[in-house]
């Protein structure tokens, strides 16, 4: 009987990190299921839900025959669990003479076993064909780092599937880029492109950027920490980010993705350098009194502070000590900003300061620098 061996801990770690590109909604069983694919070289674990293909080898497991079966992912995690703390999980295949009936996988450990029933292989999706063209190589960790910081900025409105993504641009030096329309992170990609430049034509004016659906791209961030050397390849509809025990292939999102440069100008007259620590404390007090359609006021006036206007007996005024004016219009500057969206940037930056470009204009955005990384915060015009 062909089965696989294999340390709870380790499969129900690898469980986890494909969660979240299972299917919850689909009619398809087999979408809510693991594909278990076994020989004697590897063990791999697969799931879709179409948008995203996730597949991670398991390390230090064995099998004895080769496996190819479809288990429900929920339970099969569970299981893991459970049985966490008595030793090696041994998987095995019950095949069944019906047709109708794909068969059970018995998992034993130490003095128990749990039988679970299989889904049809045949209704689990083929992986997409063509990996497509190298786009870059990079450190697994620094790169996924990356991926997540500038993901909180991505949108979450799928009504709008072009905004729900992160997009890689590298017309001139590399950037992962993500908006919301409210709020915009351009960030340094830590990667090595190997791609070509091509030149712009009418059927393709973006020649030199992917534009990935970001949840697709934050569940493989997470699975990439620690890999020493990523690749990120692409086709015509999907992208693929691997390395030597892990591959995700991920949709590619049609449509334009907003000229984002059109937005980062150098028209601003009032530059201030704030400590990131002090505008991280501030926002953190002013999201305790903030209610829902409020804002917060940046002001600048020989002094720099963020202020809540007050509501009943509630209210807040934090003077920003170490900021440091550089250039200042003549006169009070002031700008009202979503505190969350504020708090979304002072998260992200990395450094200890950050220099903040206001302008004269209030419809205008607020520019966060931070080295080479840039967050654009759109403000309240009539906030309530």
């Amino acid at each position: 009987m062909p089965h696989v061996t294999v340390a709870p801990k380790t499969l129900a770690s690898a469980l986890s990190a494909l969660r979240p590109a299972v299917s919850r909604r689909s009619a398809i069983e087999a979408l809510r299921g693991v594909r278990i694919t076994a020989n004697e070289n590897a063990v791999r674990l697969s799931v879709s839900d179409l948008t995203i293909f996730g597949e991670l080898q398991l390390a230090d497991a064995a099998a004895q025959g080769d496996v190819d079966v479809v288990v429900d992912h929920a339970l099969l995690a569970d299981v893991a669990r459970l049985l966490a703390a008595d030793g090696e999980l041994t998987l095995s295949v019950e095949c069944s003479a019906a047709a109708a009936d794909p068969g059970r996988v018995r998992c034993r450990c130490a003095r128990r076993s749990v039988t679970l029933p299989l889904y049809r292989l045949a209704d689990f999706p083929a992986w997409p064909t063509g990996a497509g063209e190298r786009v870059l190589t990079a450190n697994g960790t620094t790169l996924g780092a990356a991926l997540e910081r500038v993901g909180r900025f991505a949108s979450k409105d799928e009504t709008r599937p072009v905004l729900c993504t992160l997009n890689l641009d590298w017309e001139q030096q590399p950037v992962l880029v993500a908006t919301d329309t409210w709020r915009l992170a351009v960030i340094a990609a830590p990667a090595r492109v190997v791609a070509r430049k091509r030149r712009p034509t009418r059927q393709q004016p973006n020649p030199n950027q992917l534009t990935i659906d970001a949840r697709g791209l934050l569940v493989a961030a997470k699975a990439m920490r620690g890999a020493e050397t990523i690749e990120l390849l692409a086709s015509q509809d999907f992208a693929t980010v691997q390395w030597p025990s892990a591959r995700f292939t991920i949709r590619r999102i049609p449509g334009h993705f907003p000229r984002w440069r059109e937005l980062i100008t150098d028209n601003y007259r009032t530059w201030i350098t704030l400590s990131v620590a002090e505008l991280a404390q501030a926002c953190e007090l002013a999201n305790a009194f903030v209610t829902d359609g409020k804002a917060v006021e940046l002001h600048a006036d020989g002094d720099v502070r963020l202020q809540l206007d007050r509501v009943s007996d509630a209210g807040f005024e934090q003077a920003l000590a170490e900021a440091q004016i550089e250039r200042s219009e003549p006169g009070a500057v002031e700008v009202h900003l979503n505190p969350q969206f504020l708090r979304s940037a002072a998260k992200a930056i990395m450094g200890e300061r950050v220099a903040v470009k206001l302008s004269s204009n209030r419809r205008r955005p607020v520019l966060f620098e931070d080295g080479d990384d840039r967050y654009l915060v759109m403000p309240m015009v009539n906030p309530r």
